[in-house]
């Protein structure tokens, strides 16, 4: 690789936001990069896992402020909405179209 070839490297490495090390010769540079690729992979995954689990807290939040919320509502009127709510799956479950079995 050329000297012009190894600079459009460093610059593109510190565009991306990698660690350029002490790269004295490209070989140098590609050694800091791979591992820094691997390194920011496994970062990612775990960064994934995070999400998925904020997600799933605000969800059980939600359910929970719903929860409380039904607490305070009378029971007879609950009841009622328990039948429409079911009313409504039974009505959809009519109209959804049927699988065929293989």
């Amino acid at each position: 690789m050329s000297g012009d070839d190894r600079e459009k490297l460093v610059q593109w490495m510190i565009s991306k936001g990698y660690s350029t090390g002490h790269g004295d010769t490209t070989e140098d540079l590609l050694k800091e990069l791979e591992w820094q690729i691997r390194e920011r992979a496994e970062l990612e995954k775990d960064a994934a896992w995070i999400y998925w689990f904020v997600d799933i807290r605000k969800a059980s939040e939600q359910v929970l402020g719903v929860l409380e919320y039904l607490d305070k509502i009378d029971t007879e009127r609950l009841y009622g909405l328990d039948k429409v709510i079911d009313g409504f799956y039974k009505t959809l479950n009519t109209r959804m179209p049927k699988r065929e079995e293989k």
